[in-house]
């Protein structure tokens, strides 16, 4: 993506580079302030304006109600900055080019002071130390991270901004502020019993893998026997998409092992070379190795559940262990962020995603050593993952919890493998109801006036589906309403308004629900039955 290119790039940018460069400001490049050995170091977004005219962060509104909540004993202990050094024009947020060009001075003064933590208010802190967005899905977490040789602990905390629009909230202002509060007194609790990170070394980020791209059966029956004498070990399977039931669907790669021995197997991949003999004894050992190895961890278990039963048996799901760290991750924490580049960054401080260059919707098509190497990394560090995960399950006395939702992983595998049978000639009833329905509805708003006078007006005709032609209708009714999603729209009191909604419901119910349960449905797979995802 772009953004990731830019904070690649980073240390090639500089002020020079950066829009903010000759903003008329009073305090251009503001250094950071405070501690210069601090326990704590406290990053926010961007100098607001009496930050500006004072040249010390956290000096506004926001930054005196943030000291409210800080123990007075810190103050002398604490460095402040933020992400950026200059103020953007009307405090907006600032954008990516200009977080990549200031990312080098923040993470120089951090390499140089040597914080223990790093509490970073905001979505904007998150992302320049992180690359990850959703501040409300990260505040309370911590995360070890490194910069060059210096580790600490980031704390993604709200912004106090947020915290004086949210304590007026009359239902959940007082919750908000016991969240915000909560949080402070937890990163400053953990100084006070401070632990040394240990994230991740990424110079070790591909050690002890071995990919086993010779094409020699005996060298990968060897590796499995090898890794199923594990009592516990990480597996990952590569395929060409989310189920096993289309025309064509086939396992491309597996990948097996522990943190300190992964091994990596082609098997359907475009570019494997194995002759159909060799194939067929390929599946055999694999077979052996899944039904007669130690528990085998995997994030989010029910896919490889589903696709190893589909191809190589539902003994599979009885006769050997598995364990889960998706799972693992929901019981710790049931809100977004459990995929495993989350898991990565929360656990060892880097997105394990970010470290690979592959197009993972079709990674048939991507070189094989390349598929190897992205398959072999996540059963390696879903291996990691598992063993510190189980440590804070068992720390919070929350492993019957997991293994609750483990015992219903099976079933579920099961229910999904069956699969539903449509019910066909109701569907195509709904759709010809819809499709009138829909035609009815936009003849209606070609009869309106207000749609008519805004066609002669533009000389083209309106449609109802396309936001640009919304907008430009609404306005011209003298509605000014800041964009067409529906909540916006159902506050404007005019027959077009209504119409427009109706056409987009129909549209919206027959492009998720119907459409793709009709025969030859993307929903419908090659059995002719729907696999549905059941979420335990």
């Amino acid at each position: 993506s772009r953004q990731l290119a830019l904070f690649q790039d980073h240390k090639s940018l500089s002020c020079h580079t950066c829009s903010l460069n000759k903003e008329p400001l009073a305090h251009p490049k503001m250094l950071p302030s405070g501690a210069t050995r601090p326990d704590v170091y406290i990053l926010g977004e961007a100098p607001g304006a009496t930050e500006d005219q004072e040249g010390v962060q956290f000096v506004g509104d926001a930054g005196s109600y943030l000291r409210k909540f800080l123990p007075s004993g810190y103050l002398k202990k604490i460095r402040w900055n933020n992400a950026i050094n200059c103020r953007p024009p009307g405090n907006r947020t600032p954008t990516d080019l200009e977080l990549a060009c200031c990312k080098s001075r923040q993470e120089q003064d951090i390499v140089t002071t040597k914080p223990k933590v790093v509490l970073g208010f905001g979505g904007t802190p998150l992302k320049l130390l992180t690359g990850a967005s959703g501040i409300m899905n990260w505040r309370g977490r911590q995360i070890p991270l490194r910069i060059r040789d210096h580790c600490f602990w980031y704390f993604p905390l709200l912004h106090p901004s947020f915290m004086l629009r949210a304590r007026n909230d009359r239902k959940l202002g007082a919750g908000w502020e016991k969240v915000f509060s909560d949080d402070i007194a937890r990163a400053f609790s953990f100084v006070e019993n401070y632990v040394d990170p240990i994230p991740e070394d990424m110079s070790t980020f591909t050690h002890n893998i071995e990919l086993l791209n010779t094409f020699d059966l005996t060298a990968v029956e060897t590796a499995l026997a090898r890794i199923a004498q594990y009592e516990n070990h990480g597996l990952d399977i590569e395929t060409n998409g989310l189920k096993p039931y289309k025309a064509g669907a086939k396992i491309l790669t597996l990948a097996a092992g522990t943190y300190e021995d992964t091994v990596a197997i082609p098997i359907r991949h475009r570019e494997a070379k194995w002759r159909p003999d060799q194939l067929k004894k390929l599946d055999q050992i694999i077979y052996e190795y899944l039904l007669n190895s130690g528990r085998k961890w995997c994030h989010n278990t029910k896919f490889e559940q589903e696709w190893l039963a589909f191809f190589y048996g539902k003994d599979l799901l009885f006769e050997t262990t598995w364990g889960d760290t998706m799972a693992q991750a929901h019981v710790l924490d049931e809100r977004r962020g459990k995929a495993l580049e989350d898991v990565t960054l929360r656990l060892f401080g880097f997105n394990i995603k970010d470290q690979h260059q592959v197009n993972v919707d079709n990674l048939d098509a991507e070189r094989l050593d390349d598929v190897l190497l992205y398959n072999a990394t996540d059963a390696k560090y879903t291996d990691a993952a598992s063993h510190v995960q189980h440590a804070t399950l068992e720390e919070e006395q929350l492993v019957p919890v997991y293994d609750q939702a483990m015992a219903h992983c099976r079933t579920l595998v099961l229910a999904q493998m069956k699969g539903m049978v449509p019910n066909t000639p109701e569907i195509q009833r709904i759709a010809k109801q819809l499709a009138k329905e829909m035609v009815d509805a936009a003849a209606a708003v070609r009869e309106n006036a207000g749609v008519q006078a805004w066609e002669k007006k533009n000389q083209k005709h309106f449609k109802p589906t396309s936001s640009t032609d919304v907008l430009s209708l609404m306005h011209s009714l003298g509605h000014k309403i800041e964009n067409t999603e529906e909540p916006e729209l159902e506050k404007v009191k005019h027959p077009a308004a209504k119409l427009v909604l109706t056409v987009r419901q129909n549209q919206k119910l027959e492009s998720t629900y119907i459409t793709p349960y009709l025969p030859k449905g993307k929903r419908i797979y090659a059995d002719g039955l729907i696999h549905g995802n059941f979420n335990h």
